[in-house]
């Protein structure tokens, strides 16, 4: 029992701890959300998925009817973060990979599949938030902006994880209650198996994908706030 609880210590303290650090880079800068695009963005959430486990850790801003349009516009003038994103992670996991010994990550094969190859054919920019919530009457929207590991699809920028039934229930709850919340724990076959393999390929598990395939898994979603003041703050990411 014990155990299972330092785990879970860990593994709320990891993301607590970039959740802060987002904020604070966030007022150094004097950055106003949405607007705002998190640096080192591949070595913090690089630790962070060492920490908790987690495959994939995705930042998507809050964004209402009022905002939408201003960060429409932010995102068609900063989306080629991606490409930056993408250099910097590979000569990271490169220096990862020489640091603990490993040889050639097998994982990187899964990006040949046909489903994912078909995947990355969409290289073109959404410069409008997409995916189905703009008919939702409640006027959010949480488009996702950056993803560790970075993941090679220009197309996939602006997607409202509304969109989504799985993540709409819990992305709403954390806007509604400012705490985090965990989604229903799924199989990856009810999933894009392919997918989710590509993803276990470019991250930490990439020299061993083989060992999780077969595994549940489940969406945490943790809110990023505007201040570090635990009385005014209010939920931005």
């Amino acid at each position: 029992i014990d155990s299972f609880h330092e785990s879970i210590q860990q593994y709320l303290g990891s993301f607590d701890q970039m959740s802060v650090t987002v904020t604070s880079l966030a007022k150094q800068e004097g950055a106003t959300f949405p607007n705002y695009t998190i640096p080192d963005f591949e070595t913090l959430g690089s630790v962070t998925r060492s920490l908790s486990g987690a495959p994939l850790i995705m930042y998507a801003p809050a964004v209402d009817f009022q905002s939408k349009a201003d960060w429409e516009a932010y995102s068609a003038l900063n989306y080629e973060h991606l490409e930056a994103s993408l250099e910097r992670e590979a000569v990271l996991t490169e220096i990862q990979d020489e640091k603990y010994g490993y040889g050639v990550a097998s994982g990187k094969s899964y990006l040949e599949g046909p489903a994912v190859t078909q995947m990355l054919s969409n290289q073109s920019f959404n410069d409008q938030i997409y995916g189905g919530s703009t008919e939702d009457s409640t006027g959010r929207y949480t488009p996702t902006w950056q993803t560790s590991p970075a993941f090679p699809l220009l197309g996939w920028l602006n997607h409202d994880l509304r969109s989504s039934e799985e993540y709409r229930r819990a992305i709403d709850e954390v806007l509604s209650t400012s705490r985090a919340s965990f989604g229903m724990m799924v199989s990856v076959s009810m999933r894009s198996e392919e997918f989710f393999y590509a993803l276990l390929g470019l991250g930490q598990y990439r020299h061993n994908v083989e060992k999780y395939k077969g595994e549940s898994n489940s969406l945490f979603v943790y809110p990023v706030f505007d201040s570090l003041d635990v009385r005014s703050r209010r939920v931005v990411g």
